[in-house]
């Protein structure tokens, strides 16, 4: 039976709520959420002419009459949003004659049901190790039985609405249903919501898709905590407080610097994305939401931002045609955006789609549906026959491409791992960090109590005293150790203080470590992306392993010599172009085999390989520059891009510090070029 389909007139129906709400000191509710949460089934019931018995819990009086939880104090709160005037039953299982006296369209509110055992069913004042504690059970259990009977026999039907506690096998949740047929027992509208909502969600999953469960008892969802982890991408288990127990994916302090999702910290729902739908915008509206962004955004980044289903290769694409370039300005794409904008909704309405591929050096690195302009000639366009041929060899391909990896994934998890630890390990320095900022907090303690010390006594709980230090002097409490005299508090105040600046310094020399260490295994990973031989990782490996990143299975043997050989080019000038293939090659290039004549060129704030180019104590060539620059923006994380900044310098001005990690240099009196990855281009110039 559902609530809808039910004829409540001339019938009494006992309803389980959850009305738990919070109260203050004074018995007033601070939030009546749980409340106006049931209201549309109690006012349904009185709607249709029936009589409403309402019952529910109020905090933990385990099975005892305690005033501060007794539900008298909400009468007047739930008359008020039901428009009726409540009465009251102040014994919940002593109610019979309150009950056959209601008439149509009346409200009964029972007091607190926990006032009685038999509604939890658990035995009272016995421990589970005593022998006697499983008769004391079976003795409450058939109590239970009763207790529910009774509570049955004051209605006709029986709703349940309570969401909170249907889950626990109470007297009022699950066993008074067994006194009730089918066609008189039913969900309430929340209840009904919630089922429904939950039932939408399983069976209608939309990724990515994250489950979060909170409450105080983890034990107790273990089967749907099973039961989910086939379904979800993330699965956020938080306790009673809204703190964090722990997650399948975790989001670190350097993954996202506005929300981390770590155990230990509260959880915060992720901020909401007003997108509009492009297929809906009209013109004026779209120049509308033009005229209020910032002309200082790049135009591909306001386009993700403001609207939904757009790729980020196609919000590039449209910034590119309407401004010129993959990152130009809004200022500079306003004119035409519009133009270009309608034009991709135009290519998905009409849905006439083309298979293209996207490739370098032969190799397939993107697809779309249809042609984009982006790329210029960075990149290989062709189109395929259909989308299943194009994601067929598409994928037969990057297989193919990234066979010769395969041997370096121990590698790549090795360093991931390093990496993640590494960013947890920072996360939580930096926590500690912050909390280290308020230390001036203990010292004006410490320094207040001394002041103080001619009205203190010993066993004092608190000072409250004016705090001196803050304009108005406003009274200032200062919590104390019972156990300490006023001295030995103030002392124990000047101690936290010091060790939390001994900390801050301390933790600011760990941090600076951690992220120097961070950035070199960042680009480790780099390397290991772009190694193109087993030789190449076997480099790689001896370099971790010297790193102590891989435990070392035996010493190597004397004379033992690394063959590996940076990257050989020649640009068209003729001058040799040297690149790094491992972090300890590149500081071998840059320390030991360039010359002090020679260039060098690196990528500016992102992860690449050295690149020496060779002038043999000449000037050289603006076109060996750009070449060289595009070599090095080619061996970088920028690979991908379309321009990339890249800082070049007489080698002179390249220094490797002391006792910094392989790889690491720092450098002075530089120029930068934009360059453009061109796969094409270190083809042509390899030497073979």
């Amino acid at each position: 039976m559902t609530i809808d389909n039910y004829k409540f007139a001339g019938k009494k129906a006992i309803v389980r709520v959850d009305f738990n709400v919070p109260l203050d000191e004074n018995g007033k509710i601070t939030d009546d959420t749980r409340i106006r949460g049931a209201l549309p089934t109690l006012k349904k019931i009185l709607a249709d002419g029936g009589a409403l018995i309402i019952m529910s819990h109020m905090g933990k009086p385990k099975g005892k009459v305690n005033p501060k939880f007794s539900l008298s104090q909400i009468v007047d709160a739930v008359s008020e949003k039901l428009g009726v005037a409540v009465k009251f039953a102040p014994d919940c299982a002593k109610a019979t004659d309150a009950a056959a006296a209601l008439q149509p369209g009346e409200v009964l509110l029972l007091e607190n049901l926990r006032f009685y055992p038999e509604e939890e069913g658990k035995p009272v004042g016995i421990d589970k190790e005593d022998p006697a504690y499983e008769d004391a059970k079976k003795a409450m259990k058939a109590s239970q039985k009763e207790f529910a009977k009774t509570l049955a026999s004051y209605a006709d039907c029986y709703v349940n609405d309570a969401f909170g506690t249907a889950h626990r096998k109470h007297a009022s949740t699950a066993v008074i249903a067994d006194y009730f047929d089918a066609d008189n027992k039913m969900l309430g509208y929340l209840m009904e919501k919630e089922v429904n909502a939950v039932d939408n969600v399983l069976s209608n999953i939309k990724r990515p898709f994250t489950a979060i469960m909170g409450g105080s008892k983890v034990s107790t969802k273990i089967g749907i905590i099973e039961n989910l982890m086939d379904k979800v991408d993330n699965l956020i288990l938080c306790g009673g407080d809204g703190r964090i127990i722990d997650c399948m994916r975790r989001v670190d302090f350097e993954m996202s610097q506005q929300r981390q999702v770590l155990p230990g910290l509260y959880y915060h729902l992720p901020p909401r994305q007003e997108k509009r739908s492009p297929l809906e915008v009209e013109e004026q509206e779209f120049r509308t939401l033009l005229e209020s962004a910032s002309p200082e955004i790049q135009t591909d980044k306001w386009l993700l931002d403001t609207f939904t289903a757009i790729a980020p290769l196609w919000a590039r694409e449209m910034a590119f045609r309407a401004g010129g370039s993959t990152d130009c300005l809004l200022s500079a794409a306003v004119g035409r955006l519009w133009l270009e904008f309608d034009a991709w909704r135009r290519l998905v309405r009409q849905g006439e789609f083309l298979p293209v591929v996207l490739a370098r050096d032969g190799k397939p690195f993107d697809f779309t549906f249809a042609p984009v302009l982006q790329y210029e000639n960075a990149c290989e366009i062709r189109t395929e026959e259909s989308f299943s041929q194009l994601l067929d060899h598409f994928y037969a391909q990057r297989e193919q491409a990234d066979r010769v990896r395969q041997k370096g994934q121990d590698l790549l998890k090795t360093a991931i791992n390093a990496r993640d630890r590494l960013r947890r390990k920072l996360s939580m320095q930096a926590q500690e960090y912050e909390k280290t900022r308020d230390r001036d907090a203990l010292r004006i303690s410490g320094e207040l109590i001394t002041a103080n010390l001619y009205r203190m006594e010993r066993g004092m709980a608190r000072l409250e005293a004016e705090n001196y230090y803050e304009e108005g002097c406003p009274r200032r409490v200062i919590p104390l150790d019972v156990r300490l005299s006023p001295q030995e508090n103030a002392a124990k105040y000047f101690k936290r203080y010091n060790k939390a600046k001994t900390a801050e310094k301390m933790l600011a020399q760990l941090m600076a470590q951690g992220r120097e260490e961070l950035a070199y295994l960042e680009s480790v990973l780099q390397e290991i992306q772009q190694a193109e031989s087993e030789q190449d990782f076997n480099d790689i490996r001896a370099e971790l392993t010297e790193g102590g990143y891989i435990r070392s299975h035996g010493r190597r043997q004397p004379g033992f010599q690394r063959k590996s050989e940076p990257r050989h080019f020649r640009t068209d000038a003729g001058l040799l172009v040297l690149v790094g293939r491992s972090n300890r090659q590149n500081d071998k290039l840059t320390g030991k085999t360039a010359d002090r004549t020679d260039w060098w060129f690196h990528t500016q704030k992102i992860h690449g390989s050295h690149v020496i180019l060779c002038t043999n104590g000449v000037e050289p060539d603006e076109g060996s520059i750009l070449q060289a620059a595009q070599l090095a923006a080619y061996y970088s994380q920028g690979r991908d891009g379309s321009k990339v900044a890249v800082d070049y310098t007489p080698i002179k001005y390249v220094k490797k510090p002391a006792g910094a990690r392989p790889g690491m240099v720092i450098y002075t009196t530089y120029r930068t070029i934009l360059a453009q990855p061109d796969g094409e281009l270190v083809q042509r110039l390899a030497v073979k």
